[in-house]
């Protein structure tokens, strides 16, 4: 009888889940492994592979260069941090959104948002016209199938295939003017921004520059009963006074800095 291959000494248990330790495979305990290994598994005599910040040798690869449609090499473009006087010339190019979102991400009384209350209830009591319609072409259904002598008392053998499309479309449609109306109800529910909300919003655009922010985009700050902040916080009494005394001082000192600015462009002192 001819003798059956065995794997070479030691290498028996290399599927023992025991053997395997951060996707590489231990080697188990007993006699030594051939020397010859590399020649049955070649994948164990490779170097685990190793990340590109560990690596002494790593360098950051250049950037790819650029080569317009003749062959002709460009000189790779760096930038370069804009003096202050560059930025308030272009404030929609340095600063915008990313600044604006940055901003407004590090305190909840500068995040305000819209409610969109009107156009929320437009589209309810559209979502609600349309299945007022739908049930009533289910009763007319109801009443036709009920004339004619047909079973209304089934869903595996509906007689009417019409009365089953309308209920699909029902279920969805139904799914749908609930979700809107629980969500757009717990917004009803969130108090209304204070001016102390909205005037922060409105002076960090002064301050940033007014062209940082298209103007078109910044008349969302005008509806003011619709604007809601994005967590809303109980005001006792005392919160509404400092609130307003903020705001208060907040004007006071946009009339300061805008006198300060005009007195500087034009020569003339207005605290006199």
């Amino acid at each position: 009888m001819g003798s059956i291959s065995q794997p070479p000494i030691g290498l028996s248990n290399l599927q023992s889940p025991n053997n395997v330790h951060g996707g590489h495979v231990q080697l188990s305990s007993g006699p030594a492994a051939p020397r010859n290994i590399g020649k049955h598994y070649p994948q164990l005599c490779q170097a685990p592979p190793q990340h590109p910040q560990q690596a002494n040798s790593y360098q950051i690869p250049a950037p790819y260069p650029i080569v317009n449609a003749n062959g002709a090499q460009y000189p790779v473009p760096t930038f370069q941090k804009p003096s202050l006087d560059e930025a308030d010339d272009q404030p929609w190019r340095y600063r915008g959104y990313p600044a604006m979102c940055k901003w407004m991400a590090t305190d909840n009384d500068f995040f305000v948002l819209r409610r969109f209350g009107q156009i929320a209830a437009r589209v309810l009591l559209r979502m609600q016209d349309r299945i007022a319609k739908l049930e009533e072409d289910l009763r007319c259904l109801d009443q036709v199938c009920m004339e004619a002598g047909l079973n209304n008392g089934t869903f595996r053998y509906e007689p009417k295939l019409e009365r089953d499309s309308i209920l699909d479309e029902l279920s969805w449609r139904l799914e749908q003017y609930q979700r809107f109306y629980l969500d757009h109800s717990q917004m009803k529910a969130r108090p209304d921004a204070t001016e102390f909300q909205i005037s922060n919003v409105k002076q960090w655009i002064e301050d940033a520059n007014v062209k940082a922010i298209r103007k078109e985009e910044q008349q969302f700050l005008d509806k003011c009963g619709d604007l809601i902040p994005i967590v809303p916080q109980d005001r006792t009494p005392l919160r509404r006074f400092i609130d307003r005394f903020n705001l208060l001082r907040l004007l006071s000192r946009e009339r300061k800095v805008h006198n300060t600015w005009s007195s500087a462009r034009l020569g003339v002192n207005f605290e006199s």
